[in-house]
């Protein structure tokens, strides 16, 4: 009785065998690195800070602190971010130009931002992703700056 079972059962084990070593066997596409880059389209996408690090020679200040909200958002060659304190309630910073973003390598041209010795400036440095984050990495003037933001839209 017991053999009957695993001859009804052999077909199907085997088909199920079959298509698990070759699932485990065939490899994903890989996309060249020089065109993960390229692949993501920032226009009509808004983020949100996660985390800041602003470096000032051998001085480090990390913000975004929980009663923050920093938000950017991007058209075609445009970007805006904007920022709230929930603890004061009140505008906490803003700024926005236009952009350019080929392979990792992005630069804003900041056309007005709260720090007034930003105005007229350009951001340079690389701008990368992974599944959720943007990461930004680069400097203004001597101002070093790392973030992370989180895709919200």
């Amino acid at each position: 009785m017991r053999n009957r079972y695993w001859l009804k059962m052999a077909p199907l084990t085997w088909l199920c065998g079959c298509l698990i070593f070759f699932t485990a066997c065939s490899t994903p596409e890989e996309v060249p690195l020089k065109d993960r880059y390229t692949m993501q389209d920032l226009n009509g996408t808004a983020w949100q800070m996660d985390y800041s690090m602003e470096i000032h020679e051998d001085t480090t200040f990390r913000h975004v602190p929980e009663h923050w909200l920093r938000i950017k958002t991007f058209t075609q060659n445009r970007f805006t971010f904007t920022g709230y304190d929930y603890s004061v309630p009140e505008i906490a910073g803003m700024g926005g130009g236009t952009y350019t973003l080929q392979d990792s390598i992005y630069v804003e041209n900041i056309a007005f931002h709260h720090r007034a010795d930003f105005n007229g400036t350009e951001f340079q440095g690389r701008l990368y992703f992974d599944s959720i984050y943007l990461y930004q990495i680069g400097t203004v003037g001597e101002l070093t700056l790392k973030e992370r933001w989180h895709r919200i839209d």
